[in-house]
């Protein structure tokens, strides 16, 4: 059975996703709590969508953690600040899933997304 024809196939990759990820690659504030203290890192982002963001981290954070997010999308002044929890762990790859993204949070990160799209069309 080819795995191709069937989207929902178990793996990470094979899962067909409801929102196209583009890359991005910037800075992010993460701030999140552990052992009872707030903890504050900077990592990467590698990409996102209007529903999560995929970073790359070398610090600690468990899999169902709460994080707080804050990071500028590339060509705007006023950085984007999201709450999320961690879906996915592969080594140092974080999946973000957002929680309760604003109208306009998710508006601005479609538009940033459609733009990337329409760059590689």
């Amino acid at each position: 059975m080819s795995h191709s024809s069937n989207p929902q196939t178990k793996g990470p990759r094979l899962i067909k996703r409801r929102l196209v990820r583009v890359p991005i690659n910037v800075r992010v504030r993460l701030r999140y709590e552990r052992e009872g203290m707030q903890q504050q890192c900077h990592c990467r982002s590698y990409d996102i969508s209007e529903k999560g963001m995929g970073l790359m981290s070398p610090y600690e954070i468990e899999l169902g953690q709460v994080v707080d997010l804050e990071f500028s999308l590339p060509e705007t002044m006023a950085p984007l600040k999201l709450r999320a929890v961690i879906r996915s762990k592969v080594g140092f790859r974080l999946g973000c899933e957002f929680i309760s993204p604003t109208d306009d949070q998710k508006t601005e990160i479609a538009n940033y997304g459609n733009a990337q799209r329409s760059k590689t069309e």
